[in-house]
């Protein structure tokens, strides 16, 4: 897992994620949306933004400028993750794209899309690591965990909470939708994942899978936040959105709603890094006690 890490970590990974991106980036433009529901996710040039921003990442980097690196790095890693937005969309479109279950108009992909939001995704990750590796230190604060486990819970709540609300309200309400069973599932299972991170104590197979867990599940989280953030952003300042929004007041509460996806990846993120960081100093220690 450690030689795993070092090349997640390493500049190499980091220049090999930003040429894909990028390419990805120039054909998603050059194609243009290859079906309808494209049109809502954020413009693909935000990837050519991020691939940008990781030279001098790079560059900063080599010359010792840690602590300039690192802001450029997270700022990086949100313009990907911005770039990814809908990436998990494109996901389950292609699930039954493949398994040709009848989903209608679901059931279509667009592809140079989807695979450009894929790799923007990754890329975002990858920076995450190269930054997590300039910033290791010995040890989390002490008061880190139980503020992550308590955000953790905080940011799972509202979103199935609206759409039990909804769901209640019935065909009045803004949306018809059944009850949330799923997004109660996710969004608890999102938690308890949290919860625990922050438990791992120990370097072994299983808390090493539930830290790859919990980077896959903050970069969905991230990505779907990034989606609705992002997109809602471009589309109330485009000159024709595909989106037409409602009441100022429903609008912003869906908003804010949607956007405690980006709250719980986040969480999730920091509670993956502060998993990783325990696991690694507990094997460093484990190392130094043998004789």
């Amino acid at each position: 897992m450690n030689r795993i890490l070092r090349i997640a970590t390493g500049p190499s990974a980091l220049v090999v994620v930003t040429i894909a991106a990028a390419s990805a980036s120039v054909v998603r433009i050059v194609l243009g949306p290859g079906a309808a529901y494209a049109n809502i996710f954020p413009p693909p040039w935000l990837g050519l933004v991020a691939a940008a921003m990781v030279v001098p990442v790079i560059v900063l980097r080599a010359r010792g400028s840690d602590a300039a690196s690192l802001w450029w790095a997270w700022g990086c890693a949100v313009f990907f993750f911005g770039a990814s937005g809908g990436f998990i969309l494109d996901a389950f479109r292609a699930f039954f794209a493949l398994t040709r279950i009848p989903a209608g108009d679901f059931g279509i992909v667009d592809l140079a899309g989807a695979v450009s939001r894929g790799i923007d995704l990754i890329a975002a990750l990858v920076v995450i690591l190269y930054a997590h590796a300039i910033t290791h230190r010995e040890a989390p604060p002490a008061g880190r965990k139980p503020a992550l486990l308590w955000l953790g819970i905080l940011f799972a709540v509202p979103y199935p909470l609206l759409k039990m609300v909804w769901w209640v309200q019935g065909p009045s309400a803004i949306q018809n939708v059944g009850f949330p069973a799923g997004e109660i599932v996710a969004f608890g299972a999102a938690a308890i994942w949290i919860v625990v991170l922050v438990g791992l104590t120990r370097p072994n197979g299983w808390s090493w899978t539930v830290v790859c867990g919990g980077m896959v599940g903050s970069g969905a989280l991230l990505s779907m936040g990034a989606l609705m953030v992002f997109g809602f952003v471009f589309q109330a300042v485009a000159p024709s959105g595909a989106v037409v929004y409602g009441e100022g007041g429903s609008t912003l509460l869906v908003f804010g709603v949607y956007g405690t996806w980006l709250g719980l990846g986040a969480v999730m993120l920091a509670a993956t890094l502060t998993a990783m960081e325990t696991l690694m100093n507990a094997r460093t220690a484990s190392r130094a006690v043998r004789p």
